[in-house]
This record gives structure tokens, sequence and C-alpha cells, in this order.
């Protein structure tokens, strides 16, 4: 019940400019900027970040993801992949 508490929450406020973005991962929780982040990648029941120097799992689903990132950075292209538009080029 807290988990889908904490996501409707997470729905209703918008990310404010510098905020970093909070993730569980084997170690413990990292804390990225959206523009760190290169994209994010779904492969059977993992998720995994990558935000250019390292690949990390992290314990969430795209879906829920998708929901806190910033839809002017961030767009869903596939159903494995979230990819930071900022990063193409």
């Amino acid at each position: 019940m807290k988990a889908i508490f904490q996501t409707n929450i997470l729905k209703l406020l918008p990310l404010k400019k510098n905020a970093k973005l909070n993730f569980k991962t084997v170690d413990g929780y990292i804390l990225l900027h959206p523009e760190e982040i290169y994209y994010f990648e779904s492969e059977d029941i993992y998720a995994f970040v990558h935000d250019g120097n390292s690949k990390q799992i992290i314990y969430t689903s795209l879906k829920t993801i998708e929901e806190v990132l910033p839809a002017d950075h961030f767009v869903r292209c596939h159903r494995s992949y979230i990819v930071n538009i900022k990063k193409v080029t």
C-alpha cells in the first residue's frame, strides 16, 4: 500500500528545475539529475539507468519512471527504452 501511495504522490508533484531523481539500487539509493541520464532500459524483470559512465540496476518499472520524468527531456521510444532527447545527437 505504501509504494502505491508514493507513486501517486509523485504523479501529482511537478519536478522542480534542479531536482534530483531518487532510484533504489542493489547497493542502496542513487540520486541523479535528469540531465545526467542518457536512457533507461528494461530487460526481462530488470530496469537499468545509463548515465554515460555506468549502467545500474534499479528497482522500479519503466511505467513508474516515465510518470515522474520531465516530458520535455524524455520520450518513451520503445516499450523497453526511455531516452533523454537532450542526449541524442
